[in-house]
């Protein structure tokens, strides 16, 4: 008999790799993926052991962990660099900043034509 994919693998993998994707929108995104990544690969593997001989390897899974800790660590950090610009700058030095960046960018884009 062949062995089968674990049902979830992919599923996992596309949850971590949005997960490292979505990081800089606030980090919100982010986390919520990366955690749900973690609870659904630990079922999976939870059922792997549950009957080895009936599912292919791992690997899949374990890949998708690595990733989903690794989106997980970048939201949060991009979430504490938020949360910091927040409480030190305001909301309007925020907005200042981000209205210098449009600024800049537009100004190298004048200079490129």
């Amino acid at each position: 008999m062949e062995k089968q994919k674990l049902p979830n693998a992919n599923t996992i993998l596309i949850l971590s790799i949005l997960s490292v994707i979505t990081c800089c929108l606030y980090g919100v995104v982010g986390i919520v993926l990366a955690v749900v990544a973690i609870q659904k690969a630990k079922k999976e593997e939870q059922l792997y052991w549950e009957n080895p001989e009936q599912y292919a390897s791992l690997g899949t899974v374990n890949a998708a962990r690595v990733i989903a800790v690794i989106g997980l660590i970048l939201s949060t950090i991009y979430l504490i660099f938020t949360l910091y610009l927040w409480i030190v700058i305001g909301e309007e030095g925020m907005a200042a900043f981000q209205q210098n960046l449009i600024e800049k960018a537009r100004y190298q884009e004048e200079l490129n034509q």
